[in-house]
C-alpha cells in the first residue's frame, strides 16, 4: 500500500490552494512546491524519510531516510508522487475531505488509484445539476490532478451502509464550476461511472455523494489513459483548431472546427484553420454581416470592391497541393494570398460561375508547403453576399 501523508497546518508551512471561480483555461500546475520537502517511504516500512521538490516543481530528489525534522526541511506537503521503488500495479488510500478544495490526489497514467471512504459521519456540502440534483446525502470531495493528458475513468461504488452512490465531477471551481459528469443511475450498493478528458496538471473535483440523504462506505477508483483529444489545447492531426475551452462561437467550436463568421474573420489575419492530409476541413460562415473588403488582383477581376469579405488563415500540414472549394448561396468568389494577409502575393482565385446559378460552387488548387499559412478571402461578385461553406484539403 502506498504511504499517504496529510498536509501540515497552514500556519506552520505553505498556504493551501483555495477554490477558484475563474472560468479561464487552467495553466499547468506543478506536482509540488519547488524547494519543499515531502515525506517518503524508506526500506524499513516503519521509517519515514524526506525528499526535496525540484526547482521546476515536477520531480523529487531521492528519498533521504536520515532523521529530519520539519524545522530542518521547511514546507512539508502531501506526497503525490510515485516512489521509484514502488512496482505495484496500483495504489490504495483511505479517506476524503468534506470541504473544498478537497483532498488532493495525483493520478498517474496506467496506474489505478483506489480510495476507500465512508461518508457516514460527513456533512452534506454539495449537490449537482440534472440527475445529480438529487444528491442530498453526506459527501466527500477530492481535488484530482492527472499527471498526463488523456481520458480519466472514474467509478464510485457503494459498498456498505445503505449508500446509493452519486458521482459528480466539476472543473474550474470546486463548488460552482462546470459539471463535467454526473453519475446517478443505480440504487443502493450500485456503481456509478464517468469518463472525462483531462489535461495534465489541471485540477478536477470529484465528489463521492449519496442520493436522497443516503451515506455509507464507498470505493472510488480512478484510471488515467494518456492520449490526445479535442480540447487539450494542442492542434492534433485532423483538428482544424483547439483552444482548450468549451465556449461556442469564439473561433474554435467544441468539435475543433473553426467558427465561420466571428469578428476575427472580418479582417486580416483572420480565423486560423489547420488543414491536414487525409482529412477535409469543413466549416460554414456568412458575409452578410461582414464589414471589411480587400482588393483582389486582376486574375480575379469581376469581383469589384463593394462586397464584404471573410478571411481565414489556412495552415498546411503537408507540402503538396491544396484544394479549396466554396459553396455559396450567392454569387460567391474567393482568392488566396501568401503572407502578409493584406498585401501578399495572390496565388489563386475562383470566380467562374455566373450570377444566374444559385447555389454555386467555386473551386481551385494551388501549391503549398508544410507549416506555411495561406490567407483565404471569401468574397462576392459586385455587392453579392450571403452564406457559404468552405472545404479545404491537401495532398
Amino acid at each position: 500500500m502506498r504511504l499517504w501523508t496529510i498536509v501540515l497546518p497552514l500556519a506552520m508551512f505553505a498556504a493551501m490552494p483555495s477554490c477558484s471561480s475563474s472560468d479561464a483555461p487552467a495553466t499547468e500546475k506543478p506536482l509540488c512546491t519547488p524547494g519543499a520537502n515531502v515525506f517518503c517511504r524508506c526500506a524499513d516500512p516503519n521509517s519515514e524519510g524526506t525528499k526535496r521538490c525540484a526547482d521546476d516543481g515536477k520531480s523529487f530528489s531521492e528519498c533521504d531516510c536520515g532523521a529530519v525534522t520539519p524545522e530542518d526541511t521547511g514546507t512539508v506537503e502531501e506526497d503525490t508522487s510515485t516512489p521509484p521503488e514502488d512496482t505495484s500495479p496500483g495504489e490504495t488510500m483511505v479517506g476524503g475531505e468534506e470541504k473544498c478544495p478537497g483532498k488532493t490526489v495525483a493520478v498517474d497514467p496506467m496506474k489505478e488509484l483506489v480510495i476507500d471512504g465512508d461518508t457516514t459521519s460527513a456533512a452534506n456540502d454539495s449537490t449537482g445539476t440534472g440527475a445529480c440534483a438529487a444528491a442530498a446525502g453526506n459527501d466527500h470531495v477530492y481535488a484530482v490532478i492527472p499527471t498526463g493528458t488523456g481520458k480519466l475513468s472514474i467509478k464510485l461504488a457503494g459498498t456498505a451502509g445503505g449508500l446509493d452512490p452519486t458521482l459528480i465531477v466539476r472543473e474550474n471551481d470546486c463548488m460552482t464550476g462546470n459539471q463535467m459528469a454526473c453519475g446517478e443511475t443505480t440504487s443502493v450498493g450500485g456503481v456509478e461511472t464517468a469518463n472525462i478528458n483531462v489535461t495534465t496538471g489541471k485540477t478536477y473535483y470529484v465528489w463521492a455523494d449519496g442520493k436522497a440523504g443516503t451515506a455509507g462506505v464507498y470505493k472510488l477508483t480512478l484510471n488515467l489513459t494518456t492520449g490526445s483529444f479535442c480540447g487539450d489545447g494542442t492542434v492534433d492531426n485532423g483538428e482544424g483548431c483547439d483552444d482548450m475551452n468549451k465556449v461556442a462561437g469564439d473561433g474554435c467550436e467544441n468539435d475543433c472546427r473553426p467558427t465561420g463568421d466571428i469578428a476575427a474573420s472580418d479582417k486580416c489575419p483572420g480565423v486560423t484553420a489547420h488543414v491536414w492530409p487525409g482529412k477535409t476541413l469543413t466549416f460554414s460562415g456568412s458575409t452578410t454581416d461582414a464589414n471589411v473588403t480587400y482588393g483582389e488582383a486582376s486574375a480575379c477581376a469581376g469581383f469589384g470592391n463593394s462586397a464584404p469579405d471573410r478571411v481565414y488563415a489556412l495552415v498546411s500540414h503537408k507540402t503538396g497541393t491544396m484544394t479549396v472549394e466554396v459553396d455559396g448561396m450567392y454569387n460567391v468568389g474567393f482568392y488566396v494570398r501568401r503572407a502578409p494577409c493584406e498585401t501578399g502575393m495572390q496565388i489563386a482565385c475562383a470566380n467562374s460561375v455566373g450570377a444566374s446559378t444559385i447555389p454555386q460552387t467555386e473551386k481551385t488548387t494551388f501549391p503549398v508547403s508544410d507549416g506555411q499559412t495561406y490567407y483565404l478571402i471569401v468574397d462576392g461578385a459586385l455587392t453579392a453576399k450571403g452564406a457559404f461553406t468552405v472545404k479545404a484539403s491537401v495532398l
